[in-house]
């Protein structure tokens, strides 16, 4: 598919730029890249919005540091033990 497009002269500066530094091989590579970056944003910007509907609708719990601590403590435990585990497995 052939497709053309207009660039602002900032935004035409700036592939060449990156074209000359070598961070790209072409105006292709860049958008595509650019385009990736933007499918990711918009999927983290849903996944925030998502939590904070949750936070909105009280679906959290609150934790002190202790108890906050004795969580990470548990993960790091646990996460030791499947080490150990994945070590010792024949």
């Amino acid at each position: 598919m052939m497709t053309s497009i207009e660039l602002t002269q900032e935004n035409e500066q700036f592939v060449e730029e990156a074209l000359a530094q070598g961070q790209y091989r072409s105006p292709d590579e860049l958008l595509n890249e650019a385009l990736s970056q933007l499918r990711e944003y918009r999927e983290l910007m849903t996944h925030i919005e998502e939590g904070t509907q949750q936070l909105r609708d009280g679906l959290y719990i609150e934790v002190d540091e202790a108890g906050l601590r004795a969580f990470f403590d548990d993960v790091k435990s646990r996460g030791r033990a499947r080490a150990e585990a994945r070590k010792n497995a024949p």
